[in-house]
């Protein structure tokens, strides 16, 4: 692996954990609210946050923690309200293949 590579690879890593640390320090906030149910527990952050795309989402974090196992463990991080997602490589890959044939049937010599 080249270096360039792995450094584009670390560097996403560090924009992805530091997105991740953006959701969770919203979500236990001080004025998070806690909801308990039976099967989970979650804290889940009252104001909005922007996120990297240009939504306004809400953070949610679900604790894993049982009779068994009292101690919270942090088990996942979820933003809702998040209506534009970031674009696949595939789905790019399919937009320009889309050109290229609507173009070659309008112009058949070329």
């Amino acid at each position: 692996m080249s270096s360039r590579r792995n450094a584009n690879k670390h560097g996403r890593s560090r924009l992805l954990s530091r997105r991740l640390v953006q959701q969770i320090v919203a979500a236990t906030h001080e004025k998070s609210g806690v909801y308990a149910t039976t099967h989970m527990t979650t804290m889940k952050s009252q104001t909005l946050r922007h996120d990297a795309y240009g939504n306004q989402v809400i953070d949610k974090v679900v604790f894993e923690c049982t009779s068994k196992h009292p101690r919270p463990e942090l088990f996942s991080v979820i933003p809702t309200g998040d209506k534009i997602k970031p674009r696949s490589a595939s789905k790019k890959n399919k937009g320009h293949s889309k050109a290229a044939l609507i173009e070659l049937a309008t112009n058949p010599s070329g």
